[in-house]
């Protein structure tokens, strides 16, 4: 089934279910071939049963964009990453890993304590 406006396709959705906005054939259940415009928040749900989720949201409030892990679709959970409108960028803790392998020039440095401002 095809939706036309001016003589031109704009939405289908084919004998598979899946829906095509500005896609002609549509590969996936929601197949948007174009820009996508939210007015809260976008949440991709981890699973069928809702208990995991990740997000992006513009809080308004500070005028900030985030990204988010989060235990449920309608819930902001933990930010990971966060963008103020100034540019400024926070992050939630990286637990990356140290490797002497990656290292070079490694030296003790005497006293290094009385020498951190």
């Amino acid at each position: 089934m095809a939706i036309y406006t001016d003589n031109v396709e704009r939405m289908r959705i084919n004998t598979s279910g899946n829906i095509g906005i500005g896609a002609t054939s549509p590969r996936i259940p929601l197949d948007v071939n174009g820009m996508i415009l939210t007015n809260n928040r976008f949440v991709i749900q981890s699973d069928a049963a809702g208990s995991g989720a990740w997000g992006m949201d513009g809080n308004s409030g500070d005028d900030e964009f985030r990204i988010f892990r989060s235990s449920a679709y309608n819930t902001s959970g933990v930010v990971l990453l966060n963008i103020t409108n100034t540019g400024a960028v926070t992050a939630a803790t990286f637990n990356g890993v140290s490797d002497i392998r990656w290292k070079k020039n490694i030296a003790t440095i005497p006293d290094a304590l009385s020498k951190v401002t």
